[in-house]
C-alpha cells in the first residue's frame, strides 16, 4: 500500500511539472463545461437559423464527447506517463524491487479504467441533454469504456519506444474514434463490420440505450473484446519490459 501511496503522489507531481498532461486530464472536464453551455445555444441556432432539428444527434454527440473521447483521453495521459517512467528509468528501478512490474501495470491499467468509469457515469448527465432514464444503462457502459481507456493506456506504453513516439501514436489512437462516427450513419447490419473496432462496441451500447433498446449484447461483446484486448496488451507489455 505504501508503494501504491508512493506511485499516486508521483504521479500528482508528474501532472504539476507536465503542462501537456494536465491540460489532457482536464480537456474532459471542460467538455462536459463546453457541452452543457453549448449544445443548447447550437441547437436553438440551428433551429431558429436553418430550421434543422439537431436534438435526433444527441447520441451521436454525447457518445462521442463522454463515452468515447473522454475514457480515451484518460488512457492517453496513463500511457504517456508509463512512457515518461521507461524514459527515467523508472521501471528498471522497480525490478529489483519487492513490487513486481506486472502489480505496477494494473495499478497503471486499473486508474485508467477508474478515471474513464467515473467520466462516463457523470459526464453524461452533467450535459443536461441526456435523459434521465438512460443513466441506469450508463453504469455498465461505463465500465466497458473504462476498459477501452485501459487498452488505449497500454496501447502507448507497449508499442511506443519513447515519449516522442507515444505523442505520435496518440494521434494514430485518434483515428478509432472516427469508425464510430461513421457507423451511427450506417444501417445497424452493416455497422458491424465496423465492430472490429474496439471503440465501437461501448458507444453503440450507449446509442442503443440511449434510443431504448437492448444494449446488452453489444455491451458483452465489448466487455470481451475489449477485456481480451487488455490482457493481451499485459503480456505484450511485461514480455517488453522484461527483454
Amino acid at each position: 500500500m505504501r508503494t501504491l501511496t508512493a506511485f499516486a503522489r508521483n504521479d500528482a507531481l508528474n501532472l504539476l511539472r507536465d503542462a501537456f498532461l494536465a491540460y489532457i486530464l482536464v480537456m474532459p472536464y471542460a467538455l462536459v463545461l463546453l457541452g452543457r453551455w453549448f449544445i443548447p445555444v447550437l441547437t436553438g441556432w440551428l433551429q431558429d437559423r436553418f430550421a434543422f432539428d439537431v436534438v435526433p444527434l444527441y447520441p451521436l454527440v454525447v457518445g462521442f464527447m463522454f463515452v468515447l473521447q473522454g475514457p480515451m483521453m484518460f488512457g492517453i495521459v496513463i500511457g504517456l506517463m508509463m512512457l515518461d517512467e521507461r524514459d527515467e528509468d523508472t521501471l528498471t528501478a522497480l525490478r529489483v524491487t519487492p513490487f513486481p512490474v506486472t502489480h505496477y501495470a494494473l495499478y497503471r491499467i486499473a486508474l485508467a479504467a477508474a478515471l474513464g468509469i467515473a467520466f462516463v457515469l457523470v459526464a453524461p448527465l452533467l450535459t443536461g441533454v441526456m435523459p434521465l432514464a438512460v443513466w441506469p444503462a450508463t453504469v455498465p457502459i461505463a465500465i466497458c469504456a473504462g476498459l477501452l481507456g485501459a487498452a488505449s493506456a497500454l496501447t502507448l506504453a507497449t508499442f511506443a519506444g519513447n515519449k516522442v513516439e507515444g505523442i505520435a501514436l496518440m494521434k494514430g489512437i485518434g483515428l478509432f474514434l472516427v469508425g464510430p462516427l461513421v457507423a451511427y450513419f450506417i444501417p445497424s447490419n452493416w455497422q458491424l463490420l465496423l465492430g472490429v473496432l474496439p471503440s465501437y462496441w461501448p458507444v453503440k451500447a450507449f446509442w442503443t440505450a440511449w434510443a431504448g433498446g437492448p444494449f446488452w449484447p453489444y455491451l458483452l461483446v465489448g466487455l470481451v473484446y475489449l477485456g481480451g484486448l487488455c490482457v493481451w496488451l499485459m503480456g505484450r507489455f511485461r514480455k517488453k519490459i522484461e527483454d
